[in-house]
């Protein structure tokens, strides 16, 4: 490195193109790299889903479902498996071992899966086998006519779909409220008794009405391909086919409705109370998501057709923009405020050197990201905000130890090189220490490890970027720039405030030592008592969702018109609200466990409000000042999105929702970071369902009457009624199965598919099903073929029982387990102390013989705790071996190890001070202190280990005073804008900010005094 830094100061020319080159690329790759607002990422869960349609839960459950977990629950690799199983569809998802081999699982699983197709249905679809992604919808684009059918909208909005494909960038393009076109046969069983033909003759003869298989070749003197016409083209020759059965001849049309129409919507959407149809565009990963918004509204415009409107919505690329917009202008004015300190407490020529450094080290990292295909992203850039405070900390020290040497008489370059040289070994390993600290937060497991893990990389690369500056580029900078003339601030009075300190503080040593070794650890722990934690901030959100259960027996367009009653309403408080737009969904909802719901009885309001006009002068004017990227979006809105969804709720409540349109639910769907589903999740486990499902709904209603939690209620309830048919003993004496009798009646009310055609570009379903489908009672009247020909009335070979089965049944490692969901009031209470609160009910609960398991955010600080255990582990190790090979001396190396756990006072302080609780990304901050901390007590030890005196010891000390107040200054400086004005999404990591800046504040006291003190007591060579 020495020779590296020689060569570099004495060949200027290549000096400065290499400098100006990585700069070009630098600024090439941050106009080139993808840029989204939160990294999409594979989670380690793979999902299993399919279904089949008319079938209840317990044959779901029981035909596949179950089927699937026998056969891949041994699968190495799996770490657990869990099920969702509704009327007619399954979701298995298998979570993965750490370091699993996803792809090897992967494939497994699909092999398990085809080991169990036997069991399905013979025309069910195969299920849908992926690797689960973190991803959300980018934008969507609703579409309405006054003048088209919805069929035909229906149309319009798949060829828009089409276009939207061919987007580079686009992975999804998912349509809402559409269905496909099938044939429809409606059989009039009168008229097939009335020409005396068998049931299965007729299936059969329609089933051979295409063939759409190839026939195969023939290699002749030229190459000819053989197949079938696939049958008639249209509506009418299709329903006008012949058939002939029994010697009888006759058309289709004249014993079957035959119609061409669209599958049951499973959904139905409105925006602005508008019914539309709309396309819900996913981003790709590592793409540019402000590019595919601008080519998709260039799609729209080249689109238009009068019979047509398009509008643009959900469009996250705005909120891109201003969370981009948000936190480079902070790191903007984090490098304004430190250019102003440095030149204030330095010299302006120093701050000029300083801060040229830190953008050039961005650039180097962006490069990095770019190269690795890391976007830019909120994440990313949080921690190159937190990195600001962290790089300036070597140019300080070497600055200001060149610009010693000049002013003691040295050249220019002999300074430079000098002032360098003297200080590789110490930044060094200093800027490895912090290194290490960040790195091992990589090990914490799932998606919360993979949520944050941009954090430690965007740091650990901005940080050897730096030292890539200060080593290479800094020294010639400084040797142009760096003048004796320019003298620095006078420190003298400085120096001698902090000789006086310390004097004294040796005097009372004892009492000093014993204060911080032993009565700081009581404080630390007093202080613990008045703070909780939960596992991530809560923060403003851009939208209110409601979530709604209407009663189990509504049709899909009862919920649509209870859908529409309720946005009317909601509406009348556009302005008051701060309502931008608002878009639902009749037939799908999502939980406040984040659990998807597809149901008729179904609804999601989602609310989109205008942006928060912030409450703080920095946020309202100067960081818009600072915005690099332009945005329209207004902020109109003066409540917070916490104060307004209780408002919200208290408007539901009044309005009667619940009792008006006989709702089973209604609720606010709270908005969360992090991969917890609720606060609280108690899962109950027990044979006895009836005794369960009572000590469930005991527990829910108490929850409900408490107020620290917002919101509570049941995983699942009673579902649609289920008629179990069985063969009488006259059916068997009649020499009926119930197979003959299942697979016979399955024909008329599964309206199963029993052949396919072709019509000009499209392949469309055949589905048969009897005119009598949805009456009951010609259900027990249906006539059922004997094996002589005869018919009987099925209510005379068959009792019938109807039974009551769950709505949804949830399964882990196979067991069924009911859970409660309930969600806190972060403002009064978190959620380990709301299950403190109910420990006793669960132990009684646990008397009666029931299983209890935790979930929740209780589940995940446990996961937390461990995988936090073991950075700390990883991060000490690594910063031991690194000091030890930096100072050759277990003695010194424990020293400045032992300001790590001091500093925590700090940052519980900073938590209490700043009223904020303790969460994850505390801890996280804590790992990174342990680094950051450390640096100014490296170069400490590194002078004051030369002093051969008491009173040289207090000289060396003296020299690094100014040094070690500027770096904790500008570091602290770089995360002010965190710590005192975080705004939007960025307040998930106020906590991290407050552990490092709050925490280095005190370690920067204990550098300066507790560890010269402790140095002078345990060597020896003061004795």
């Amino acid at each position: 490195m020495h020779k590296a830094i020689l060569f570099f100061i004495h060949h200027s020319r290549i000096n400065h193109s290499i400098f100006l080159l990585l700069i070009l690329i630098g600024l090439y790759s941050s106009f080139k790299i993808s840029k989204e607002i939160f990294p999409s990422f594979e989670l380690d869960t793979i999902t299993i889903s399919g279904g089949y349609s008319g079938a209840s839960i317990d044959m779901i459950d029981l035909s596949i479902a179950s089927n699937i977990e026998d056969k891949i629950k041994n699968i190495n690799g799996i770490k657990e498996l869990s099920s969702s199983i509704t009327s007619g569809r399954f979701l298995i998802r298998a979570d993965l071992k750490k370091n699993a081999d996803k792809d090897r699982v992967l494939e497994d699983i699909k092999d398990g899966v085809n080991l169990a197709k036997p069991t399905f249905p013979s025309d069910m679809n195969d299920p849908i086998i992926k690797t689960a992604i973190f991803s959300k919808n980018l934008i969507s684009v609703a579409i309405t006519s006054q003048i088209l059918s919805p069929e035909d909208l229906v149309v319009a909005s798949k060829k828009l779909q089409e276009k939207l494909l061919t987007i580079k960038g686009i992975a999804q393009a998912n349509i809402v409220g559409d269905s496909e076109f099938f044939y429809e046969i409606n059989i009039d069983e009168k008229k097939i008794e009335a020409l005396n033909i068998s049931h299965n003759s007729l299936f059969s003869a329609i089933s051979k009405l295409s063939y759409i298989f190839p026939i195969g070749k023939i290699e002749d003197r030229k190459q000819v391909y053989i197949s079938t016409a696939n049958g008639k083209k249209n509506l009418e020759d299709f329903a006008n086919t012949l058939i002939h059965i029994q010697n009888k001849t006759f058309r289709l049309l004249d014993v079957a409705e035959v119609k061409k129409r669209h599958n049951d919507k499973s959904r139905l959407f409105t925006y602005n109370l508008k019914p539309s149809l709309s396309i819900n565009i996913v981003q790709a990963e590592n793409t540019n998501a402000m590019n595919i918004v601008e080519e998709v509204k260039r799609t729209l415009s080249k689109n238009t057709n009068e019979n047509l409107n398009y509008e643009v919505y959900s469009d996250r690329s705005i909120i891109i923009t201003q969370r981009l917009n948000m936190v480079t202008s902070s790191i903007a004015l984090g490098i304004i405020l430190l250019f102003v300190a440095m030149s204030l407490l330095i010299n302006i020529r120093m701050a000029i050197i300083i801060t040229l450094g830190i953008p050039i080290a961005f650039l180097f990292t962006i490069i990095y990201f770019y190269i690795f295909d890391f976007s830019i992203n909120l994440i990313s850039l949080i921690g190159l905000l937190i990195a600001t405070g962290i790089i300036v900390d070597d140019a300080i020290v070497i600055s200001e130890n060149i610009q010693r040497y000049i002013e003691e008489g040295k050249s220019a370059t002999q300074s430079a090189i000098d002032g360098v040289s003297e200080l590789i070994k110490p930044i060094t390993v200093a800027s490895i220490t912090t290194i290490f600290a960040f790195l091992p937060s990589l090990m914490i497991s799932g998606t919360m490890g993979k949520f944050i893990q941009l954090i430690p990389i965007a740091v650990s690369m901005t940080i050897l970027a730096s030292l890539l500056e200060v080593f290479l580029f800094l020294p010639l900078h400084s040797k142009h720039i760096l003048s004796s003339k320019s003298k620095s601030l006078s420190w003298n009075k400085a120096n001698e405030i902090y000789l006086k300190m310390m004097r004294f503080l040796f005097s009372k040593k004892k009492l000093f030592l014993i204060f911080t070794i032993f009565i700081t650890p009581i404080i630390m722990v007093l202080m613990l008592k008045q703070t909780s934690f939960q596992l991530f901030p809560k923060f403003d959100s851009s939208n209110i969702n409601i979530s709604i259960k209407a009663n189990k027996n509504m049709k899909l367009e009862e919920s649509f018109e209870i859908m529409r009653e309720i946005e009317k309403d909601i509406m009348k408080n556009k302005e008051k609200w701060g309502i931008s737009t608002i878009n639902s969904t009749a037939g799908f909802r999502i939980t406040n466990s984040r659990s998807r719901k597809q149901s008729p009885n179904s609804i999601y309001i989602q609310i989109n409000l205008h942006d928060l006009i912030p409450d703080d002068f920095v946020n309202l004017y100067i960081i818009p000042s600072l915005n690099l990227f332009e945005t329209s979006r207004e902020r109109k809105r003066s409540i917070s999105s916490r104060k307004l969804s209780k408002i919200v709720k208290k408007y539901i409540e009044k309005q009667d929702y619940k009792n008006k349109y006989n709702l089973e639910y209604i609720d606010i769907v709270q908005n969360r970071a992090g991969p917890v589903r609720s606060d609280i999740q108690i899962g109950l486990s027990s044979n006895d369902n009836s005794i369960m499902l009572e000590t469930l709904n005991a527990l829910n209603a108490k929850m409900k009457n408490d107020d620290l939690i917002r919101s509570s209620f049941i995983s699942s309830s009673m579902g649609i009624d289920e008629l179990k048919i069985s063969l009488n003993s006259y059916g068997e004496s009649l020499g009926l199965t119930e197979a003959d009798i299942g697979r016979f009646l399955s024909n008329y009310y599964l309206a199963k598919k029993v052949n396919l055609v072709f019509e000009k570009n499209d392949i469309l379903d055949v589905r048969i099903q009897s005119m009598a489908k949805n009456n009951l009672d010609s259900l027990k009247y249906q006539n059922i073929p004997l094996n002589d020909g005869r018919m009987v009335n099925l209510k005379d070979v068959v009792n019938f029982k109807t039974i009551q089965s769950f709505e949804e049944i949830i399964k882990t490692k196979g067991e069924r387990i009911f859970y409660l969901y309930a969600n806190v009031d972060s403002d009064k209470s978190t959620a380990s102390e709301v299950l403190e609160k109910y420990k006793k009910d669960l132990e009684e609960i646990k008397e009666k013989g029931i299983k209890v398991i935790l979930k929740g955010e209780k589940e995940k600080n446990q996961e937390l705790v461990r995988d936090m255990k073991f950075a700390v582990l990883v991060a000490f190790t690594l910063i031991l071996i690194s000091m030890l090979y930096m100072f050759n001396s277990f003695k010194q190396t424990f020293i400045v190890l032992s300001i790590i756990p001091f500093s925590l006072l700090g940052v519980i302080a900073g938590h209490l001070i700043m009223g904020v609780k303790l969460s994850m990304l505390s801890a996280i901050g804590v790992l990174g202190l342990s680094g950051v901390v450390i640096n100014d007590g490296i170069i400490m030890m590194e002078f004051i280990k030369r002093a051969t005196n008491i009173e040289e010891v207090f000289h060396q000390a003296k020299l690094r005073l100014r040094p070690i107040l500027l770096t904790s200054i500008t570091t602290l400086i770089g995360f002010s804008i965190l710590i005192f004005f975080p705004y939007g999404q960025a307040i998930l990591f106020q906590p991290l900010t407050i552990s490092l800046g709050f925490g280095l504040f005190w370690g920067t006291v204990l550098n300066l005094t507790y560890l010269p003190i402790l140095y002078i007591s345990v060597s020896r060579k003061f004795k």
